[in-house]
């Protein structure tokens, strides 16, 4: 052989003084930790793992004109070390999402599928599978961990503190509202790997409350969907 050798480490081992051709990072994030972190803890645990990503392994090399660079993980967040190197630039992007989607920010040339929706492994994972898995982990992570789409837990625009419950019925609320309107996310596909319609009625009372009053998801074919809306 050419006496090559490898190393292994945890995120957390002690690396220095050593140095390979290669460096190569599998998961560096516990997507069950992620799971259950609150915000604070999560961000904690994004800003260790970026840390150990950027100012740790990227200086662990013999040759920086000749050495690669491989991170290799699921998508749990866009502040992951994988969302961080997507947005620096400068790195081939692999992404295999469960349902191809030729819209994804991130399609790969390597991908195969020309199909929209079309499974990456059906023989793994049918769709069946792949249901139930969206159902135990619920949207958000699934649509990061198996579509590469992952959302943040506080939005930039939209704060969870500003989504407050109120007592009154539907009703009662909406005639108190200067303003009622329907909101309809149209997808006019009913297969069984289409995303939702959603129905919502909302109700403006002044400039400063607005109250969801009704909402209806499904996944519905055009005929479906308008007979829904009326």
């Amino acid at each position: 052989t050419v006496r090559g050798v490898r190393q292994c480490f945890s995120m957390t081992g002690m690396v220095t003084g050593i140095r390979g051709d290669d460096v190569c990072i599998d998961d560096p994030l516990d997507a069950e930790k992620m799971r259950k972190a609150s915000p604070e803890s999560a961000r904690q645990m994004l800003s260790d793992a970026n840390g150990t990503v950027n100012y740790v392994f990227s200086t662990r090399i013999n040759d920086p004109r000749t050495a690669t660079r491989t991170l290799v993980m699921q998508r749990l967040h866009p502040d992951d070390p994988a969302g961080v190197k997507i947005r620096e630039g400068g790195f081939r992007i692999i992404c295999l999402p469960q349902h191809y989607d030729p819209d994804h920010p991130n399609l790969s040339p390597e991908d195969w599928r020309t199909v929209p929706g079309e499974l990456l492994c059906e023989a793994m994972w049918d769709e069946s599978a792949v249901q139930s898995v969206r159902v135990q982990l619920g949207e958000s992570q699934y649509r990061a961990q198996h579509e590469q789409r992952p959302t943040a837990e506080e939005s930039a625009i939209f704060q969870r503190a500003w989504m407050l419950r109120y007592d009154e019925s539907p009703e009662e609320v909406a005639s108190g509202c200067d303003e009622i309107a329907i909101s309809v996310d149209c997808t006019f596909k009913g297969g069984e790997s289409s995303d939702r319609v959603a129905i919502q009625v909302w109700g403006r009372e002044g400039y400063a409350a607005y109250y969801l009053l009704d909402r209806h998801t499904e996944r519905m074919g055009f005929l479906a969907t308008v007979e829904a809306v009326r």
